[in-house]
């Protein structure tokens, strides 16, 4: 009797060693339940819409909010903010202001280009209205325009793509070179490498240095390079 039980007893013990690794096995191969998180709130962010408010000749801030229907007590305190960082008086004829409203038609901002590099902004606060003057984000990057002389060079220049002022670039650096009214030929050459600021807010680029230039005069090549002459100052 005690060896038949010894025996059942060993074997009742290999029969659980089996019976917990077969459940460690199917519990691994179970699929991993993701984990719970909490809700999460929608938050509804409103509409705003943009209003552009054209510049006439004559205008003031005080006509051009009027006109776009702000409310004269939030005019004076809109033109007070303004008149902190910026002449009204040197808004320009033909650019325009950019309101921003919420969905239910208040006025949340106001934004005006006062030059390629600075904007003026106008926007609400706890206290009413703070404005500044704001650098426009831009970047300069180097491009290469180069081209062959056909017709103008102020219509050759603009067949590369670019505006037609590179060519007064090319005349004022080979002016002590080449006669632009009567040199030029048909077929000659030219590629200048210049400095083209761009901007995030769909202004025009703005050209900056020209870094090296090129122009063959039938068959006669002239060369440029910009560097800082004994005083400092740039010359090619």
């Amino acid at each position: 009797m005690t060896m038949v039980s010894q025996k059942s007893q060993r074997i009742l013990v290999i029969a659980l060693i089996g019976l917990a690794a077969i459940a460690m096995t199917w519990q691994n191969s179970r699929p991993a339940q993701p984990p719970r998180h909490p809700e999460i709130a929608v938050i509804h962010v409103p509409d705003f819409q943009e209003q552009q408010v054209p510049i006439r000749p004559g205008d003031t801030l005080g006509a051009l909010l009027e006109r776009s229907g702000v409310d004269p007590q939030l005019r004076l305190d809109m033109i007070a903010a303004v008149q902190k960082e910026f002449d009204v008086r040197k808004f320009r004829a033909g650019s325009q202001l950019t309101l921003l409203r919420s969905h239910q038609g208040d006025l949340e901002s106001l934004e005006y280009v006062v030059d390629r590099d600075h904007r003026l902004q106008l926007a609400k606060s706890d206290d009413g209205f703070v404005a500044q003057i704001a650098e426009i984000p831009s970047a300069i990057r180097r491009v290469a325009v180069c081209g062959t002389l056909r017709g103008s060079l102020f219509e050759s220049v603009e067949r590369t793509g670019e505006r037609p002022e590179l060519a007064m670039e090319i005349a004022d650096i080979f002016a002590w070179d080449l006669d632009f009214y009567r040199d030029p030929r048909e077929g000659d050459e030219f590629c200048l490498l210049v400095e083209k600021r761009e901007y995030g807010n769909g202004t025009p680029p703005a050209y900056q240095r020209v870094l090296a230039a090129k122009y063959v005069n039938a068959g006669t090549v002239y060369d440029a390079f910009l560097f800082e002459n004994e005083n400092g100052n740039p010359s090619y």
